[in-house]
């Protein structure tokens, strides 16, 4: 075999491996279909939230309330720890906790 056709080979093992492991050329949904959420990244974020929302200080916090709120839905799971802080002495971190509230269980 000759060197130029010995590269032409390799590069091709190369490139479909690198497809394969990135599910790039998969077969895709048909067009209008909607792809369940499966990843855990956005979990991971609201994990990292709620770290907030249990350690932080009343500006991260409220920050924190105010991003899981933008989360919607997908950061129900933050719930717990936002309904224990409506209470709060903060009155920004409770705005925040309570506008959150209602925009998770909004979106659901």
């Amino acid at each position: 075999m000759n060197r130029r056709r010995l590269i032409h080979l390799f590069t091709g093992v190369i490139a479909s491996a690198v497809l394969a492991a990135t599910g790039c050329g998969a077969k895709k949904s048909p067009k209008g279909a909607r792809r369940k959420r499966t990843g855990n990244m956005g979990n991971l974020l609201v994990d990292e939230w709620v770290k907030d929302l249990k350690n932080g200080s009343p500006q991260k916090q409220a920050n924190a309330a105010k991003e899981l709120g933008n989360m919607g839905s997908n950061a129900s799971s933050a719930l717990p720890a936002l309904e224990s802080l409506t209470s709060h002495a903060d009155e920004t971190v409770k705005t925040a906790v309570n506008q959150a509230i209602v925009a998770i269980k909004k979106k659901k």
